[in-house]
């Protein structure tokens, strides 16, 4: 297996934010995709981040040879994540980022 591809060999979608806009305490859902266009499996870590550049959710993904993984990561926003800013998701090489905001909780 090759994990050392070319850069133009995988490609990273962030394909969807729900509850973009919330209050801290929320769930903020992001709908993944991960496409590999060579003829090799690819094996790729790819991180959320928060809009402060915390790494909230990770996953390890396996993609086949010319093909694509859609899967979703969250982000539990807890007290003191209040605020707007872009949330990212990324590879070794590869992001993709959206605005949010989180206004303050009820605590």
């Amino acid at each position: 297996m090759n994990y050392n591809l070319n850069k133009m060999s995988v490609k990273i979608y962030l394909k969807r934010v729900r509850n973009s806009q919330c209050r801290e305490g929320d769930n903020i859902e992001v709908d993944v995709q991960v496409q590999n266009l060579s003829d090799e499996y690819i094996s790729e870590e790819v991180k959320l981040r928060d809009i402060r550049e915390r790494v909230v959710d990770s996953k390890k993904v396996h993609v086949k040879p010319d093909s694509q993984l859609n899967f979703t990561m969250e982000w539990e926003t807890s007290y003191g994540d209040e605020g707007s800013g872009e949330i990212t998701i990324e590879t070794n090489d590869r992001s993709v980022s959206k605005e949010v905001f989180i206004d303050v909780g009820f605590w």
